[in-house]
């Protein structure tokens, strides 16, 4: 069972998510372009269906910052 905090995050995810823009970037030249859809020509260099979905990973640990720092 979900707690409040849980159950609160989550439906403001399921009303947010869907109007958030999504970045894809042209395979060709690197241009980013931000919208809900990739368009169909890269405006930059013309490429079409180059377009691939921008994914962010939220890996760093703050820890391993502060333990390389003590390594010199």
């Amino acid at each position: 069972m979900l707690g409040a905090t849980s159950a609160a995050l989550l439906q403001v995810e399921k009303e947010v998510l869907p109007y958030m823009e999504t970045e894809w970037e042209c395979m060709e030249c690197g241009y980013l372009h931000e919208g809900k859809a990739a368009p169909r020509r890269c405006p930059d260099c013309g490429a079409s269906g180059a377009w691939e979905k921008v994914e962010y990973v939220d890996d760093f640990d703050d820890d391993d910052l502060e333990e390389d720092a003590y390594h010199d």
